[in-house]
């Protein structure tokens, strides 16, 4: 299972809709509401699963999405993203084998 977190500070586990839970490129468009890009995190734990990846809209600075604090803050402790930056619109956070 994955984890959406939205803009406004909740986070809740979405499920893949394809074979073994995997996330279909349709439904990770749908739940950031954009174009893909992944971000690569270092290996975090949460709850016993460990999430690698953090799914956000490519285009969602140019379409003036509101500001993810808390996907921000994983993205500066637990992934490469630089400290002046900042993630904006919903995000979905996979596990390694959420993704082919």
């Amino acid at each position: 299972m994955g984890i959406k977190i939205c803009t406004d500070g909740q986070a809740f586990e979405v499920t893949g809709e394809g074979d073994q839970g995997k996330f279909m490129v349709h439904q990770l468009n749908d739940l950031v509401g954009g174009h893909l890009e992944f971000v690569g995190l270092r290996a975090f734990n949460i709850d016993g699963k460990f999430y690698k990846f953090m799914i956000v809209d490519s285009n969602g600075k140019q379409k003036e999405k509101p500001f993810n604090i808390l996907a921000s803050q994983v993205g500066h402790n637990c992934g490469n993203l630089h400290s002046k930056d900042f993630v904006v619109g919903d995000v979905v956070l996979l596990q390694e084998h959420e993704v082919d």
